[in-house]
């Protein structure tokens, strides 16, 4: 079991960082996203940490932060950048929370063994870029809460079926906190940077009887 979560504010994100520690805790990442234009073009950077006490520091320039915990549901139990979350392609980051049953037969039906590693969430991003975001997450058999951010497009966007996942329309978090509500199944949100809201955007179609 894993659990993501992500905000603009940075006590808010150190709260469900904590609350959502309970889900995993193997490892922590904290990527933190940054407007376009800054000094090396630095638009988006990531931490792993497996130390959980350790403070989150704030950044700034920040202007949204992003989250998981990782406890293992492969058979990848050595902390390693590389099957740790978030995963990566084509410049386009992701981190996925819940099962995916149906990984290997993507990996075959799509020849994608080059493009992903034995962790199922690695799988996600390449079959995006392959058949765009409804047709790929309409394929996904299992359960996913996923958040995906795009630097070039500077688009954030959360989605799930299956695993839990709740927002206040600015925030998001595997664990809900009072007055949050349900981030509805089947429904792409994206995130609006200049009114500082998720809004709904695009529809797919659900292949998840489950809850993780």
């Amino acid at each position: 079991m894993c659990g993501i979560f992500g905000s603009t504010d940075i006590k808010t994100f150190r709260k469900l960082s904590t609350k959502n520690s309970e889900r995993g805790n193997f490892v922590r990442s904290v990527t933190m996203v940054f407007p376009g234009g800054m000094k090396n073009n630095i638009q988006v950077a990531t931490k792993y940490e497996q130390d959980f006490d350790k403070h989150i520091e704030e950044n700034p320039f920040c202007i949204y932060y992003l989250g998981h915990v990782q406890s293992p549901t492969s058979e990848i139990r050595t902390f390693n950048s590389e099957t740790s979350h978030p995963f990566t392609h084509k410049n386009t980051y992701l981190a996925h929370n819940g099962v995916l049953q149906n990984f290997n037969e993507l990996k075959e039906k799509y020849e994608l063994k080059g493009k992903t590693n034995k962790v199922d969430s690695s799988v996600i991003l390449p079959l995006i870029y392959m058949s765009g975001i409804k047709n790929a997450l309409s394929e996904l058999e299992g359960t996913f809460g996923c958040w995906m951010y795009e630097p070039n497009m500077g688009r954030l966007r959360i989605f799930r079926s299956g695993s839990t996942l709740f927002t206040d329309n600015k925030s998001f978090s595997s664990i809900q906190l009072p007055g949050w509500d349900i981030v509805e199944e089947g429904i792409i949100y994206e995130f609006n940077f200049s009114k500082n809201i998720f809004l709904k955007k695009q529809k797919f179609e659900l292949n998840s009887p489950f809850f993780v």
